[in-house]
């Protein structure tokens, strides 16, 4: 009997631990799969990390190269610059120098179209000139007169610059005041009605004025009217 019960006992001992045996098994096997499902979380979440990462270089690299692509388009757009003198006679012509490359005007409203970055350049070395009225910057490029600080108020068209523009022949006179800004056409256009109303020699062209009309909107309409005895 007593041998049947150490039997029994070392068979109950090994039955605990096997068991214990067992739950360590599955305990750690447990662990190593709660493990295994964490680097896999962690491993997704990095994935995730890193295209949400690559996602945002692309855009900015995309951004980055619209920008670049959009300066580069304002730098290379065309302005027009205008002549405002009369220099017919030889060595006494206008004469600009942009890039170490020498440009010659010499007609009243004669123009040359330049590159925008060009013409930041000639307005910085050439202030004064804007400021005198012998040069002007076309409609394409008015921006630039903010830019640099110059007021179209304040360097307005000289006499000498009126008579030739009440001279020269109706295609070229709509040929540089379609060149012209905004600000530049009405001051012309008050002008032009100052000196018909003080009887200036040529300053009655209906053409004329009917072309600074319409370049001014609807300035001289009423002014029109008048001279026509519409009103």
């Amino acid at each position: 009997m007593a041998n049947t019960r150490k039997v029994l006992k070392k068979t109950d001992d090994v039955s605990v631990s096997t068991k214990e045996t067992t739950d360590k098994v599955e305990n750690n096997s447990s662990r190593e799969d709660e493990l295994l499902k964490q680097i896999a979380e962690l491993k997704a979440q990095l994935e995730s990390m890193g295209k949400e990462q690559e996602d945002k270089s692309e855009d900015d690299l995309s951004k980055a190269l619209k920008n670049i692509t959009y300066v580069s388009s304002q730098m290379d757009r065309p302005c027009t610059l205008i002549h405002m003198l009369e220099c017919n006679t030889p060595g006494l012509e206008t004469e600009i120098n942009v890039n170490n490359v020498p440009y010659t005007f010499s007609r009243f409203g004669e123009k040359k179209i330049f590159r925008f970055q060009d013409m930041q350049q000639i307005i910085s070395r050439y202030r004064s000139w804007f400021r005198r009225g012998w040069l002007m910057l076309g409609d394409d490029c008015q921006d630039l007169y903010n830019d640099f600080g110059l007021e179209v108020t304040k360097f307005p068209m000289t006499v000498e610059q009126y008579r030739k523009m009440e001279a020269i022949p109706t295609e070229d006179f709509e040929r540089i005041v379609k060149s012209m800004n905004s600000n530049q056409r009405s001051l012309l256009a008050q002008t032009w009605m100052n000196r018909y109303n003080e009887n200036k020699k040529n300053y009655n062209n209906m053409e004329k004025i009917k072309i600074l009309d319409k370049a001014t909107n609807g300035l001289m309409k009423s002014f029109i009217r008048k001279i026509s005895g519409e009103e």
